[in-house]
Parts: structure tokens; sequence; C-alpha cells
């Protein structure tokens, strides 16, 4: 048996946020360091075509009298491809108000590969209003905020109060997912600096490799 496993992707990034003279508006945007066991997951981010393969292993019918150990296990229909970013959004839409979900944007540090887990991955949030044609950052599709309280986007949940959001967010997540902190999007000291993004302001990753190599299965090595 010679199974490897990538268990931790981290990122380490120039989070200082900057106070500026709109600290009085609402937040609009935050960072989130997201927690997830990618065992169910086709990555991090991943298309929904309906056309993946299931692996059979992988794959749970939904039926009824499941133990009590298994009660809130994440299953899967046939043809269904879960992602983290869809499982964030798919949360944060109702926590907004039940905004359709291509209004939410969950832009990552790392994409990471099916049955990856990770400890730490950051991701930047927010919600694209209906009229909303701001600045894109040159390379990236989305339009971006500028500043945590750019007001060309919709507030944060519970106005702004990201203790109560990381609270809700966890009580809506499926229990293979996790946010352990959030920030607000961290400001730029001159305002024609690029703004933070996550992808492109990290500074290092760090992978972790665990093998098991002996006769006996280790079922912490290999969940």
């Amino acid at each position: 048996m010679f199974t490897s496993i990538p268990v931790i992707i981290s990122l380490l990034s120039s989070l200082t946020a900057v106070t500026t003279s709109f600290s009085s508006q609402p937040l609009t945007s935050a960072v989130l360091r997201v927690a997830y066991d990618g065992t169910l997951f086709h990555g991090w981010t991943a298309s929904n075509n309906g056309n993946a393969t299931i692996i059979p292993a992988v794959y749970q019918s939904r039926r009824s009298g499941r133990s009590r150990r298994n009660r809130h296990r994440p299953s899967m229909k046939q043809g269904e491809v879960r992602s983290v970013v869809s499982s964030v959004k798919s949360a944060l839409s109702k926590l907004y108000g039940n905004v359709p979900m291509d209004r939410i944007v969950v832009e990552g540090s790392s994409r990471t590969d099916k049955g990856v887990h990770s400890n730490d991955s950051y991701a930047l949030i927010y919600c694209l209003l209906d009229d909303v044609a701001p600045l894109s950052i040159e390379g990236k599709r989305l339009p971006h905020p500028i500043s945590p309280r750019d007001e060309s986007f919709k507030e944060l949940p519970f106005k702004s109060d990201l203790k109560q959001m990381i609270f809700a967010l966890n009580k809506m997540l499926p229990p293979d997912v996790r946010v352990h902190n959030a920030s607000p999007m961290p400001s730029t000291i001159d305002s024609s600096m690029r703004p933070f993004h996550p992808s492109l302001d990290s500074q290092r990753k760090t992978y972790r490799y665990t093998f098991s190599v002996g006769e006996i299965h280790d079922p912490i090595c290999c969940r």
C-alpha cells in the first residue's frame, strides 16, 4: 500500500488593513480563512455540468435510515460535482438575502485537486450589485472592490458583523467545510496601486504529503 494525500494549502499574505476615511461605511468585502476535508469534493472549484463521472467509493445515494454518525455526511446525486466554492457561495447567497449565486464572488488564493484537504485556504468574498461595473484587475475577469468599504458592492451580511457572519456560515455549510476566521479586505496605502487580490498577493504556499507505507492501513493518514 502506498498512498499520497496532499493535506494542507496555506497562504501567508500581507493582510494589514489600513484605516481609511471611510471607516464609518459598512464593509462590502472580507477575507475568509477556510478549512475543508476534500474527500467528497472535486477540488476548490469545479464545473458542474452534469456529465461528471462519480467514483463509486465516493458516491453516496440519498437514503433514509442513516446512522447517527453519518446522518449529516454530505451526499451526491448521480452526476453532481461538489466544490468548496459552490458550497460557500450557496451559504452566502442565503445570508445575503437569497440573492442569485452568480452575484456572489469567492476568489481563492489557490485551486486544489479532487480529494485534497486544506487547513488554511484564503478567499476574498463580495456580492455584486445588479448594475455594478467597477474596476477589474488586469488578467482577472470579475469586477473587483478597490477597498473593504467599496460602496459599488452589496454590504456584508449582519451589517458587517464578521463574527456573526462566521457563526451563521458554519451553521449553513456542510460539515466538511468550515470558516475559521474572517477579516476586512486589506486596503492599499496608495490608491493608485492595484487592490488586494488573494492569489496575486500570495507570498508562499505550503503542501504536506503523508505516505502510508506499512503493511497495515493507517486510518488517520489515509482518510
